[in-house]
């Protein structure tokens, strides 16, 4: 099975700066949780993303 994201992301070590907004990341976020109904092949990467939620970077958000 072919994913769409590379395996041994380097995400969750990433020390960039903070976004100015963070908001703007948790709608995208929001929005590819709901692609992941009918397009299941992108859960792993939206779980990834998820767990920076909190604290995004501009590594995570280039990432989404």
């Amino acid at each position: 099975m072919e994913f769409p994201v590379e395996e041994n992301h380097k995400l969750a070590p990433a020390v960039g700066k903070d976004l100015d907004d963070p908001s703007h990341y948790r709608r995208l976020i929001g929005r590819h949780i709901y692609l992941t109904i009918t397009r299941p092949k992108l859960s792993y990467v939206v779980h990834i993303l998820c767990q920076f939620i909190q604290n995004p970077k501009e590594e995570h958000m280039d990432a989404a």
